[in-house]
């Protein structure tokens, strides 16, 4: 024991050695990263943001911060959905979720962020069911009043774009009495999508007054980069009543989308433009729309294209620093191997011995039980039915005394043979008429054996260890009927089958209990028939009576 010690201690010194001689790497801190991230995200510089935030999710991981690693997993989400990857925003959303607890109220705004981010992308590929889902989900997790009233109005515009303006009324309805009048922003915001609502569903209502209300609103509180919805509505409202205030709202909301520079909002002000303007102005405003939509595309792929380049090359570098860590690691790695074989040399040797003592002793006393068993087996068959069989016949028929002795001297014989393990066999007659002999012992008066057939075992050979089991379970068959079925009539047929011997055993006796359990002379007869690899069944007959049918494979 003392130099197994000496060499775990060893082993603790190589180990700390090896550790120690490591360079320490230079790395970015996981919070220098996360910052990062956000001052590029501020930036407009999306392709860097995404990077940083790939590198603190890792770090964040490596740390054992899911928190952090969640944060950085929603906002690269939601930079998937604005670049149009709308699939890969979900996707990275849904990971996200597994990484807050949705019980913790310190998690809940980067849950409502997440949730509302999947409603978004739904919405985007027009699974409004989904998105409504999503939004509602986001709602269990608002922190204020600016949170619910980002879903209550995300979901009042899937409402509308489904076409389903009671719902999208009663919406708005409830969120203007949440919003009331307390902040005016929020006011304006919600009475204009509701007055264009009403118009939608009711042609006839007139929303122009809450729709300019909503601009004066918004222009006395500076809000005026917002304006472009409001206008939007009015060109849409002026469309089929008068076409000169459609473009003129139209122009309005081309102005203010040029003004905050919102190139997706130009494209639709523009598409309102094209149609609304006479053909040479027209040709004019599809000529900036082909530009701007062009534009936009080609940023929204180099972006989509950076970002997988960013992730390829994160996990490249992963695999990278796998392969020099365990470069770096093989040399100590090597020394531990060798020192734990060393150890594992010796604890197995120690193991080794003892086990072999105890399998040993294992082996021991299985051997002197399965002797016990195979003993007490042999008694059972031999001495114990050979006694039953023998008084039957001298219950059954007519025997000299010099016959009587010379069985009771066979039995003694048998009974002494199994203390030498001898084969227990009957030598002087073949097997066919043992077997008839035995079966004449149980037949009686009380009692009658018909075989059917002209024999048991027409044409069929059987090799020794075949004869003695088939001999011994006819016999415990017999006896179990002699001694508790109450048949007046045994029927027994032998026959071959497709390879198979097949006995069956028929009486008209009581049969077999609802509770009936093997006793220690079926129980040997199924062993027996196992050992055959054979099979035993026993089927019960209404009204009264017992069939056995065994069977087992023969050359």
């Amino acid at each position: 024991m003392r130099t197994t010690w000496y060499l775990l201690f060893l082993l603790c010194g190589v180990i700390w050695a090896c550790q120690s001689d490591k360079p320490k790497d230079f790395v970015v801190t996981t919070n220098t990263a996360y910052n990062l991230a956000f001052d590029y995200r501020e930036g407009g510089k999306v392709d860097s943001a995404y990077r940083y935030f790939t590198i603190a999710k890792d770090l964040f991981l490596k740390e054992n911060d899911s928190v952090g690693a969640g944060k950085c997993l929603v906002n690269l989400a939601i930079f998937a959905t604005d670049m149009g990857d709308y699939y890969g925003g979900i996707e990275t959303a849904i990971e996200a979720l597994d990484y807050f607890d949705h019980n913790n109220k310190n998690h809940y705004p980067y849950l409502n962020s997440n949730y509302i981010n999947i409603g978004l992308a739904n919405s985007r590929l027009k699974e409004y069911d989904k998105s409504i889902e999503y939004y509602l989900r986001a709602l269990n997790f608002a922190t204020d009043l600016d949170d619910s009233l980002i879903c209550y109005n995300n979901i009042g515009k899937i409402y509308e774009v489904k076409g389903d303006f009671k719902e999208g009324i009663k919406n708005y309805t409830k969120l203007l009495a949440i919003a009331g009048k307390n902040n005016a922003l929020n006011y304006a915001r919600i009475l204009g999508n509701l007055s264009y609502l009403r118009y939608l569903q009711n042609p006839n209502f007139n929303p122009v007054p809450d729709l300019l209300r909503a601009v004066k609103i918004r222009d006395s509180l500076g809000d005026r980069v917002n304006l472009n919805f409001v206008y939007e509505r009015l060109s849409d409202y002026y469309f089929n009543k008068d076409l000169e205030l459609s473009k003129f709202y139209a122009t309005k909301y081309w102005e203010v989308s040029q003004k905050y520079n919102n190139p997706q909002e130009q494209l639709l002000a523009l598409r309102k433009l094209v149609i609304l303007s006479p053909e040479k102005q027209a040709q004019t405003y599809f000529l900036r729309f082909i530009k701007i939509n062009d534009s936009l595309e080609r940023v929204w792929s180099s972006t989509r294209n950076k970002f997988a380049m960013i992730s390829y090359e994160t996990e490249l570098h992963k695999a990278d620093k796998v392969i020099l860590e365990k470069e770096n690691d093989l040399k100590s790695t090597q020394i531990v191997i060798l020192i734990l074989g060393l150890l594992g040399i010796v604890s197995l040797s120690v193991i080794y011995i003892r086990r072999t003592k105890y399998i040993a002793n294992l082996k021991a006393q299985r051997h002197i039980q399965e002797n016990r068993l195979k003993t007490s087996k042999q008694v059972h068959d031999v001495v114990a039915n050979g006694l039953y069989r023998v008084m039957s016949e001298i219950e059954n028929t007519d025997f000299k005394k010099d016959e009587i002795l010379d069985k009771l001297e066979l039995m003694y014989e048998k009974s002494r043979d199994i203390s030498y393990e001898d084969e227990l066999t009957e030598k002087e007659d073949e097997f066919e008429i043992r077997i008839l002999k035995m079966i004449k012992s149980f037949d009686s008066e009380k009692q009658l054996i018909v075989i059917e057939g002209d024999s048991l075992f027409p044409s069929i050979h059987f090799n020794k260890i075949q004869e003695d089991n088939l001999f011994l379970v006819l016999q415990e068959l017999l006896i179990n009927a002699s001694k508790h079925s109450q048949a007046s009539l045994i029927k027994l047929k032998g026959y071959k089958e497709k390879g198979y011997y097949k006995l069956t055993y028929t009486d008209n006796g009581i049969g077999l209990s609802e509770n009936f359990k093997k006793n220690n002379g079926l129980q040997n007869t199924v062993n027996r028939i196992n050992q055959l690899q054979g099979a035993i069944n026993f089927v019960n007959l209404k009204p009264g009576g017992l069939t056995i049918t065994l069977q087992f494979p023969i050359k």
